[in-house]
């Protein structure tokens, strides 16, 4: 839709629609969280049940080890399957020389046959970059270039490929052999059930996310052409601010001023509260800093276990994350989402303040192969870049073992 082709009556509308379907996709899809919350825990209730009743004693590694793998969604995450496609046309590029060229005579000179393919993926996962904040869209260029880190990589393509054709099979077959081994009653396969659907769910989410941040985006930008306001100024508006400035032409900059100081929202089963400037710093000391000043160890929900220690380093934005991780870090972060992967990529370990076992941190992890705790509520407010950390997600808690 070419919105600046739109009278302003029109532009009114179709923002007003946006905003109304919006709201009710985030309402609809919010027992995703909830369910989180709700289904780890009777899903661990339930597998420490059926150990105790095959196994007596058990260990804590064996149980987090099954525990591991009932919260594996059997599904091939969005990710993978992008990577997939990736792979297949890094092993039928026939020309590799080709590759050696800069990415934007690449493109000029791909073969159309493959040409068709990387179009076909930006077509199907142009949002994948794409974050609450992060506004570039996956394009060709950046696909040539994985496709060249790819061929230039010392891996097997082949074997990446049979790897993620057959990653669903085994683990389905896993799962089979551990639900025979522990005889699952009709209540544990019901919450199996339950789990792979949202796992899948979770996915669709995000994907609706992106695309409905990315629309809004589009919107706010022509506003910002239309009546002049900075699209940085528009962004910390509401949806009903945007629609009073668009009709009066008017908007309250002192107030935007004061959000991008400092902004508190909170809600509660009492009431909403929202606060900005000092009374937003005092709100958010009072109710996330509390008692959190000597804190040298916590917990979290096992997502992928391992354990590991290295340097955290803390971050609150995609593109922070890319500057800051290097090789051998802890990503520690409120939550990630897929542009987060190249800094995850890099991560030895990830950590995160939100999130269950079907959680974007939780799913890459496991895919990654390395160790992440999620739900940890605590991680931003209590490490600091630099701290020497230890996260042993065979047992679910994060240490501080050195101060920055």
């Amino acid at each position: 839709m070419d919105l600046d082709k739109l009278q302003e009556v029109e532009l009114l509308t179709k923002y007003n629609e946006l905003y109304e379907q919006l709201k009710r996709f985030h309402a609809l899809t919010f027992d995703i969280d909830a369910l989180d919350i709700v289904l780890e825990e009777k899903m661990k209730e339930k597998l420490q049940e059926l150990m105790e009743k095959k196994h007596g004693n058990y260990k804590t590694s064996a149980f987090n080890s099954k525990y591991s793998l009932i919260t594996t969604p059997v599904e091939s995450s969005i990710m993978n399957l992008e990577k997939l496609e990736i792979l297949k046309i890094a092993a039928d590029l026939k020309n590799k020389k080709l590759l050696e060229l800069d990415s934007n005579i690449v493109l000029k000179k791909m073969p159309e046959d493959i040409m068709k393919r990387i179009k076909g993926l930006v077509s199907r996962f142009w949002w994948i970059t794409l974050s609450w904040t992060e506004k570039t869209e996956k394009n060709e260029l950046m696909y040539v270039d994985e496709i060249k880190k790819i061929i230039q990589g010392n891996t097997s393509i082949a074997d990446e490929i049979k790897e993620l054709n057959n990653y669903s099979f085994f683990i389905s077959k896993e799962k089979k052999e551990l639900a025979k081994e522990l005889s699952f009653d009709k209540e544990m396969d019901y919450y199996l059930k339950i789990f792979e659907k949202y796992a899948v769910f979770h996915d669709m989410r995000k994907e609706g996310q992106m695309k409905g941040t990315a629309a809004m985006n589009k919107f706010l930008f022509e506003v910002s052409r239309r009546y002049g306001q900075k699209y940085n100024d528009l962004v910390w508006c509401w949806p009903w601010e945007i629609i009073s400035h668009i009709k009066t032409g008017e908007i309250d900059l002192d107030e935007i001023n004061k959000r991008k100081e400092s902004y508190f929202f909170l809600v509660t089963e009492e009431r909403i509260e929202q606060h900005t400037g000092i009374a937003a710093d005092r709100r958010r000391n009072e109710e996330l800093m509390a008692g959190i000043d000597d804190v040298l160890d916590f917990k979290g929900v096992i997502a992928s276990a391992g354990r590991v220690t290295g340097k955290a380093k803390v971050c609150f934005a995609s593109r922070e994350a890319l500057n800051k991780v290097n090789k051998g870090d802890i990503l520690v972060a409120s939550m990630t989402t897929p542009d987060y992967l190249p800094a995850m990529k890099k991560a030895v370990a990830v950590v995160t303040d939100e999130g269950g076992v079907t959680c974007h941190a939780a799913i890459v992890s496991r895919e990654l192969k390395v160790p992440c705790i999620v739900g940890c509520k605590i991680a931003t407010r209590t490490l600091k870049d630099g701290d020497l950390i230890e996260v042993n997600a065979n047992h679910g808690t994060v240490k501080i073992v050195k101060r920055a």
